[in-house]
């Protein structure tokens, strides 16, 4: 199965949709967070949608100076919380806040 070029674009392009000069996630943690979701649900590739998802949203974070730190430092559950994502029993919604929730400004750095 080749990958679904579309579906790609779409979900690389969600974070920095908008009107104007108005973007519809300001927040670049709630930008990670779509870009994720939208890989994970898109479903662009063939396997390993989870995972680029997760590594897209990371990227995107340390672009942005941020990290995301795992709750009680257990990775355990930040992939139960992407398992739920992509099973669509936690809301995009949602997930952009528990995104937003746990990160955190580069150490070293004042954001």
């Amino acid at each position: 199965m080749a990958a679904k070029l579309d579906a790609a674009e779409s979900a690389l392009a969600a974070p920095f949709m908008g009107f104007g000069d108005t973007l519809f996630y300001p927040d670049p943690a709630q930008r990670a967070a779509i870009v994720c979701s939208r890989i994970i649900r898109n479903h662009p590739l063939p396997d390993g949608n989870k995972r680029t998802g997760y590594l897209c949203m990371r990227l995107q974070l340390e672009g942005a100076d941020l990290t995301l730190e795992h709750p009680d430092g257990d990775q355990d559950k930040t992939a139960d919380v992407i398992e739920a994502l992509a099973a669509r029993t936690l809301s995009e919604e949602d997930f952009a806040e528990w995104v937003k929730e746990k990160t955190r400004p580069t150490r070293g750095r004042v954001v």
